[in-house]
């Protein structure tokens, strides 16, 4: 209802009104002209609009309407709303909770075609309340909103000032505040009591790569709500309902087949073999979104992403900040709900400052090619993907030469057999590396081992070995999309990519 009034009036008194079903008090300044739902059908004010009682009536019930005012003006109005709320009471959520809560608020204004601006929250004497800045477009002009927000005693009670004038001024902001500040509910106020025990700070182990944080004072360890492949341990804050710090760890190297491995070592896996980009691409965003940010002399990728869940028929954005590192062949991931402005992001800061790695980070080169290669299980990767090229690429070859033929072929008719050996030996070794570990053949070994094999059939004498295989390029590694995603797998060109998991695997329970 829009109420237009020519002749302006400056008062500063106010009066006060008792709006029993909403279970408050409220006062609104004289220069306001007021209609409740229980006024009078001969009220002066009725008349000065031009509206009769049914019309009043008709128009407040259907819209959840308990009072509405305005100022002298005409250029804006105050309006009080009410509806059952199926929460209990915004005293007994915490502020990062609130501040989730609000962002469910983002897609219902636009829903109703209103733009949501911003919010925070602001603390009344007896009740929290949401402070939300909207705008409504309309044909003449945008109409511009402040709202305060609120549910006390299960009621969701609104007090808005809407401007038809352009944007509120500082002075109607002001004169909103004082309004809310007026408000009296006559239900006992609630006060969110701690219900908890208080618990040290304590050490955690990660008993397979030994790195170890110290955990902050209340926060306790929780079992995950199901078994998970790349999220090691949770710990709930006592302080704050529902606020989650995770970690995992992820063997990347363990992943790399013996043909990967080849020319590297596992202290080679490393920050250095990502970029931003990489991350970024992972999480869908920008590069600039990704950060590096060092916490006890370790470097770490910062990415801030958020996630949807449903909840009170409501959707609901929620923020995560992540910390992603890579280390001696291990990805590791810290991720804490809310953002750096959060009241518990202090606490995950402390944890990240207090991480002790098995490998320091800064030495992952420390350990030399030479002395990898000595361990067992690298040789035996070496030898067995050494005999299975020579059993594929000359094999063949060197039984054809000395021990069927026994006599040097023609040049010509060792080009052909070097050719067509050489396609079929290649579609073979493929089809088994990828029955091995999924990647193919490098094209390159075809050239190499071609030239040898041209070699032993037109000369017999020239020794297998003189021709030796160079190194692969450099593994180019992508971070998974998702916190329980760390599962990369080799593809055709050698590329590592990651087994990205949809947001249907993350449990909202555990994020």
């Amino acid at each position: 209802m829009l109420f237009m009034l020519a002749t302006p009036i400056h008062a500063t008194e106010s009066t006060e009104y008792s709006l029993d079903e909403l279970g408050l008090a409220v006062s609104i300044p004289s220069n306001y002209h007021v209609l409740t739902r229980d006024m009078d059908s001969s009220d002066p004010t009725l008349q000065r609009f031009g509206i009769t009682k049914e019309d009043m009536s008709s128009y407040m019930y259907e819209q959840n309407v308990y009072l509405e005012a305005a100022d002298d003006s005409g250029g804006s109005a105050i309006i009080i709303t009410m509806m059952d709320s199926p929460l209990d009471d915004f005293n007994m959520f915490s502020d990062t909770t609130l501040s989730t809560l609000a962002t469910s608020l983002a897609s219902q204004y636009s829903s109703s075609g209103a733009t949501f601006i911003n919010s925070e929250i602001y603390q009344h004497a007896q009740a929290k309340f949401l402070k939300i800045a909207f705008s409504i477009p309309d044909e003449a002009a945008t109409v511009y909103g402040l709202q305060y927000y609120t549910v006390y005693d299960s009621k969701a009670i609104n007090i808005t000032m809407r401007s038809y004038a352009g944007e509120i001024s500082t002075s109607s902001k002001a004169e909103l505040t004082s309004i809310v500040d007026s408000v009296s509910f006559t239900a006992a106020t609630k006060t969110q009591e701690a219900e908890y025990t208080p618990t040290d700070a304590f050490a955690y182990t990660d008993p397979e790569t030994q790195t170890t944080f110290t955990v902050p004072a209340n926060w306790v360890e929780e079992p995950l709500s199901e078994e998970r492949d790349y999220i090691d341990v949770k710990f709930s804050s006592l302080e704050e309902e529902g606020m989650l710090i995770i970690y995992g760890s992820y063997d990347v190297w363990n992943e790399l087949s013996a043909s990967e491995r080849l020319g590297y070592s596992r202290s080679d896996i490393n920050n250095s073999s990502f970029t931003k980009a990489d991350i970024a691409e992972s999480y869908g965003l920008a590069s600039d979104d990704i950060s590096i940010r060092t916490y006890g002399g370790n470097e770490y990728f910062m990415a801030t992403t958020t996630s949807d869940t449903e909840m009170y028929d409501a959707s609901f954005s929620i923020t995560f900040t992540r910390m992603i590192m890579v280390d001696n062949g291990y990805m590791y991931l810290f991720q804490v709900s809310g953002t750096p402005d959060s009241a518990i992001y202090e606490d995950f800061e402390a944890l990240l400052s207090s991480a002790e790695f098995s490998t320091p980070v800064g030495t992952a080169n420390a350990v030399s090619l030479d002395t990898d290669l000595t361990s067992p299980f690298r040789l035996g990767d070496i030898l067995l993907s050494f005999l299975l090229t020579i059993a594929v690429y000359a094999l063949p070859i060197i039984i054809y030469r000395y021990a069927i033929r026994k006599a040097p072929v023609s040049t010509k008719k060792a080009k052909w057999i070097t050719i067509i050996y050489g396609i079929c030996a290649f579609i073979v070794m493929s089809f088994l590396l990828i029955m091995i570990n999924g990647s193919g053949a490098a094209g390159g070994a075809i050239l190499v081992w071609g030239y040898i094999n041209y070699r032993i059939l037109i000369d017999g004498q020239v020794s297998v070995f003189e021709g030796r295989e160079t190194p692969p390029e450099q593994n180019q590694f992508v971070v998974p999309e998702e916190t329980e995603s760390f599962h990369p797998a080799s593809n055709a060109n050698g590329t590592m990519q990651s087994d990205a998991r949809g947001p249907e695997e993350t449990s909202v329970s555990d994020e």
